[in-house]
């Protein structure tokens, strides 16, 4: 199966040879038709991917009050401990 920019290459390549020239290369910066069909086969992606850029944000605070809890959870429970020692190692010098 041939390639979009392929197509458009061996179809735009039989025009230009006709004047004698040559596509060394080329690049596609934009697709437009008249009916909107390419624009409504994108729009769901749009949505998607402005919903995961609004969402963004919220999950990244998320994630780092997650790892401040775990943090702070995991510093308490090594000062209980720590803190025992210590008492301890105290009491019998």
């Amino acid at each position: 199966m041939e390639s979009f920019p392929g197509k458009v290459k061996r179809g735009a390549s039989q025009d230009l040879a006709k004047m004698g020239l040559i596509i060394v290369s080329f690049t596609i910066k934009d697709v437009q038709d008249k009916n909107g069909y390419h624009e409504s086969l994108v729009k769901p992606r749009i949505t998607q991917v402005k919903r995961e850029a609004d969402i963004a944000p919220s999950m990244q605070r998320k994630n780092r009050n997650q790892a401040s809890r775990s943090e702070h959870e995991y510093g308490s429970k090594q000062g209980r401990i720590t803190g025992g020692n210590l008492r301890g190692s105290y009491l019998s010098m």
